[in-house]
C-alpha cells in the first residue's frame, strides 16, 4: 500500500520491511522473521491509513526530537508505533542500567502483551555495502566505522543479553521487571557492489557511474532523513534536493564522495525506481583495509 505522507510511508516501512539478515541465515531465534513483520503491518493497516489522513500528531511527536539522527529517528517511530499497538504497551524505554556508577548497558524498550509477558526489545537500523577480498564477502558502513558482523555479535551477544547480568538482572528485579522473553528487530538495506546499477539497491564508483548510459534518466540525491522507505512520490515526501539530470548531479557529488558514499535514488514517473550509493574510486580498498 502506498501512504501519501512521508512519515508514514516511513512508519510503514519500519513495520513491514524485512529483517537485514536474510531467514535462512538468521543465526538466532531472537532476531524477529519476516512473517511476524507481514503479520504486523496487516494489524497496523487502520493505524497508518488514519495517520495518513490526519498526520499532524505524528509530526507534533517527532517534532520533540532536538536534533534529526537516523537511528533516533528510527526508535521514535517504533515508540510511535508501539504506543498505538493494540496489541503491546510500553512499559518503559531506554532503560539504563547502572551498578556503582558503572553502566552497565541501556534497553530499548520493554513491552508487555496481551499475554501480559515482559519483552525485552533491541530495534537497529543499518545500512551496508558488500565489499569482497578473495572470495570473502564483507558489508560495510558507508563510514566504514560499521561492519553488519560485528554488529549483529554486539546484538545478540551484548545489548539482548543484559537482563541476563547478574547486577542487571538484580536492579530489573528491583523495578519488578522479570523479562520473560528477548526480541531483536534489525532493519536497514544492503547494497551489492554493482556497476550497471541492475539490482535493486547497489553501489558503484564514480567512475562507474559517469560510464553509465544514464543521460536523459532523472536522480535526486539522499540525505538519512530520506534513507528508510521508497519514495513513492516526489512532490508529497519533503524532499530537499533537487531533481537532477546526470552531469548535474556528477558535478553536485564530485566533491562529497571523497569524504563518504553519497546515496542517490533514480526517479522515474515521479518514484524512486533503484536506489544506490556512489562512492570515491578507493572506497572498497580503504574499507577493506580498515578489516583486521
Amino acid at each position: 500500500m502506498i501512504y501519501n505522507h512521508k512519515l508514514i510511508n516511513d512508519l510503514a516501512w519500519v513495520i513491514n520491511s524485512p529483517c537485514l539478515i536474510a531467514e535462512n541465515d538468521r543465526p538466532d531465534s531472537r532476531l524477529l522473521p519476516n512473517q511476524w513483520f507481514n503479520e504486523q503491518y496487516q494489524i497496523s493497516q487502520s493505524l497508518l491509513s488514519e495517520h495518513d489522513r490526519n498526520p499532524q500528531i505524528i509530526q507534533s511527536f517527532l517534532s520533540q526530537m532536538p536534533a534529526f539522527k537516523l537511528g533516533s529517528y528510527f526508535e521514535k517511530l517504533i515508540y510511535f508505533w508501539l504506543d498505538h499497538h493494540p496489541d503491546f504497551s510500553i512499559i518503559n524505554s531506554n532503560l539504563i542500567l547502572s551498578h556503582d556508577k558503572r553502566t552497565l548497558g541501556e534497553m530499548d524498550f520493554i513491552l508487555t502483551d496481551h499475554t501480559g509477558r515482559l519483552i525485552h526489545l533491541e530495534v537497529a537500523v543499518k545500512f551496508y555495502l558488500q565489499i569482497t577480498d578473495k572470495m570473502q564477502s564483507y558489508w560495510v558502513g558507508p563510514n566504514i566505522k560499521d561492519r553488519l558482523d560485528i554488529k549483529l555479535k554486539k546484538l545478540m551477544s551484548q545489548q539482548i543479553e543484559l537482563s541476563k547480568n547478574p547486577l542487571a538482572k538484580k536492579q530489573l528485579e528491583k523495578l519488578n521487571l522479570p523479562i520473560d522473553e528477548h526480541w531483536v528487530m534489525l532493519k536497514g538495506r544492503l547494497f551489492k557492489h554493482d556497476t550497471q546499477m541492475n539490482a535493486a539497491n547497489s553501489w558503484l564508483t564514480l567512475d562507474d557511474f559517469k560510464r553509465c548510459q544514464h543521460s536523459d534518466t532523472h536522480w535526486v540525491i539522499l540525505d538519512k532523513t530520506h534513507w528508510l522507505a521508497t519514495i513513492n512520490n516526489v512532490n508529497e515526501h519533503f524532499l530537499p534536493n533537487a531533481i537532477l539530470y546526470k552531469n548535474d548531479l556528477i558535478n553536485a557529488i564530485s566533491d562529497a564522495v571523497d569524504r563518504r558514499p553519497v546515496c542517490v535514488a533514480q526517479i522515474d514517473h515521479h518514484r524512486e525506481s533503484k536506489r544506490f550509493f556512489i562512492t570515491a574510486n578507493n572506497w572498497q580498498q580503504t574499507a577493506l583495509n580498515s578489516i583486521v
